[in-house]
């Protein structure tokens, strides 16, 4: 009942602000000093202030059972594969009372909250049964993905969405990630595939929420997106982190051993190729951050991996973190500390550099290719050129003229400009962090 006191509330709220939003939807400059403006918190403050009269955010965490029993219900799934991945089950608990008890949410938190936990269990649920199906296929095929890293805003979904251009590339589709496996009713054509429609549906959510999110990260249905959902299968995700202020999880996730979580993450590719009936299965590309962090861990899995590393002076890269995170947590909190997010930023770009430059020792001679963020802005299309050539694909005449076509029509900041150089931590500051300062002595050349 007071669910849906809650959904009509919203409801109510969103027509009657109806003009607003349209307005909101527009490009938007997305700015963070210490907080959003009133003029951007009003839909979720009059939502809170509105449904607190009929519930609490804590209402929808009843009881972690009950979300167990709504995943099964919507899956008609019973195995959580927990026997095969103990530790899986323990980020999720970990996850749970990080949701439930921490972060002061907000109204719309709670219900953003309890819906991504549930996507999370439903998506383990199809994972597991999905596995079962397709063992052989799974346990006889070997991947060796086009892997772009690098840190925050160094040009890393630029060149991805540039290169999935070409159709020789099979890239994850943002529902893919969000659902990564149809159902089996889905799967063998028995009901219709609603992920397009599930997902689509969500962003319009969040975008309404949270309107200005389009500058910061720009969320579309069917188009390139970072990998770094698929984590969430396993429960050991740096969005877990981001999203929503829980300390206990990134002390957790730090101490796990992530080749169980790379396995899943290979698995879950596999899969999906495996369902797309390719004769000659494509060249995955994907990209994400969170892989400079498990480096090594990436070339134990896929050692015949190659490895785009795009580079960027990390005090940047800290700033866009800072701003990023606070706006993610701002879906779930009306109470962002931006200091806090700064610190956590910060020790986030020194875990990825750190871990980052160990793990590239590991790498074979020619297996990473390293790019300044700087010479692909300047000249996109002979950088992509370069990668073409130093991994050995083709580039057909039309796939370059499609992806000129696609740069002139898709300009920078398109979508409203992500502000965050206000963010940006002292060079000092930096450099006295041992990870960050070996990056800046050993790769300089790539950063300036």
């Amino acid at each position: 009942m007071r669910v849906r006191g809650f959904l009509v509330c919203c409801a109510v709220l969103v027509a009657l602000l109806g003009y607003a939003v349209y307005q909101f939807r527009l490009p938007v400059d997305a700015d963070w000093h210490g907080g959003a403006t009133d003029q951007q918190r009003l839909l979720i403050r009059l939502i809170d202030t509105i449904g607190g009269l009929f519930m609490h955010p804590s209402d929808f965490y009843s009881g972690i059972d009950r979300l167990y029993a709504h995943a099964i219900n919507q899956t008609g799934l019973t195995d959580f594969g927990w026997d095969a991945d103990p530790g899986a089950k323990e980020g999720f608990e970990i996850l749970y009372e990080c949701f439930r008890d921490t972060g002061r949410p907000s109204i719309v938190g709670g219900f953003i909250g309890y819906n991504t936990l549930l996507r999370c269990l439903e998506r383990r649920l199809r994972y597991v049964d999905a596995l079962k199906r397709h063992r052989e296929y799974v346990e006889q095929t070997q991947i060796a993905p086009l892997f772009v890293v690098g840190m925050f805003r160094s040009g890393t979904s630029f060149l991805l969405n540039t290169l999935a251009r070409d159709p020789q590339f099979r890239f994850l589709r943002h529902y893919e990630l969000s659902f990564p496996l149809p159902s089996r009713e889905q799967e063998l054509g028995l009901e219709p595939d609603t992920r397009h429609v599930d997902l689509q549906n969500e962003i319009d959510f969040i975008t309404t929420m949270n309107p200005w999110f389009s500058a910061v990260h720009l969320l579309t249905n069917d188009g390139p997106e970072e990998c770094v959902y698929f984590f969430f299968t396993s429960f050991r995700s740096l969005s877990g982190e981001m999203q929503f202020k829980c300390p206990v999880y990134t002390e957790w996730i730090q101490k796990q051993d992530h080749h169980i979580a790379y396995e899943t993450y290979a698995n879950q590719l596999k899969i999906m190729q495996h369902l797309d009936n390719d004769v000659i299965p494509r060249q995955w590309i994907v990209k994400s951050p969170v892989h400079l962090e498990h480096l090594s861990t990436l070339l134990d899995t896929f050692p015949d991996a190659k490895i785009v590393w795009l580079h960027r002076d990390p005090a940047i890269s800290t700033a866009s973190l800072t701003s990023l995170t606070a706006h993610l947590r701002a879906l779930y909190s009306n109470h962002v500390d931006i200091n806090e997010v700064s610190a956590f930023s910060l020790d986030m770009i020194e875990r990825l550099l750190k871990n980052g430059m160990e793990g590239r020792e590991h790498a074979s001679s020619g297996q990473i290719f390293d790019l300044s963020y700087g010479s692909l802005l300047a000249d996109p299309i002979r950088v992509i050129e370069d990668v073409y050539a130093h991994f050995g694909f083709e580039l057909r005449d039309e796939v370059r003229e499609d992806m000129i076509q696609h740069l002139s029509q898709n300009p920078q900041h398109q979508h409203g400009a992500h502000r965050y150089m206000h963010l940006v931590p002292h060079e000092d500051e930096l450099r006295s962090r041992p990870g960050i300062a070996r990056y800046y002595e050993e790769l300089r050349t790539l950063i300036l």
